[in-house]
C-alpha cells in the first residue's frame, strides 16, 4: 500500500492550511465545523505515503466518492457508518475525531 513512515514537509502542510482557510472561512470570518475534515484526510494519507486511489481501492468506494471527501464538498459525519469508519480504519485516524 504505501511507506508508513513518511514525513510530511511543514511548509507544505502551511501552504494547504492557508489554501483551505481561504476557500472555507465565511465572510464573517467563521470556519464551519467539520469544513476541516477533508484536510486532516489529505495531509494523514500523504504521511502515509498512500494515493486517493490507494484509500479508495481499500475502503471500497469510488476514487471520485474519496476525492470529494478531501475536497470537503462531503463531509466524513455525512457519510455510512461502514464508510467512515472504512476510510479512519486505512488511515489510521480515530473515528471521533470526526463526529
Amino acid at each position: 500500500m504505501g511507506k508508513s513512515d513518511t514525513t510530511i514537509d511543514k511548509d507544505w502542510v502551511m501552504k494547504e492550511l492557508t489554501l483551505w482557510e481561504s476557500k472555507h472561512k465565511s465572510r464573517s470570518g467563521y470556519i464551519y465545523p467539520h469544513s476541516c475534515d477533508g484536510l486532516i484526510l489529505k495531509i494523514r494519507r500523504k504521511e502515509l505515503g498512500l494515493s486517493q486511489q490507494g484509500v479508495a481501492e481499500a475502503t471500497g468506494i469510488q476514487l471520485r466518492q474519496y476525492q470529494r471527501f478531501e475536497l470537503g464538498e462531503r463531509y466524513l459525519c455525512n457519510a455510512s457508518m461502514k464508510i467512515g469508519l472504512a476510510i479512519c480504519s486505512v488511515l489510521k485516524l480515530n473515528s471521533y475525531t470526526f463526529i
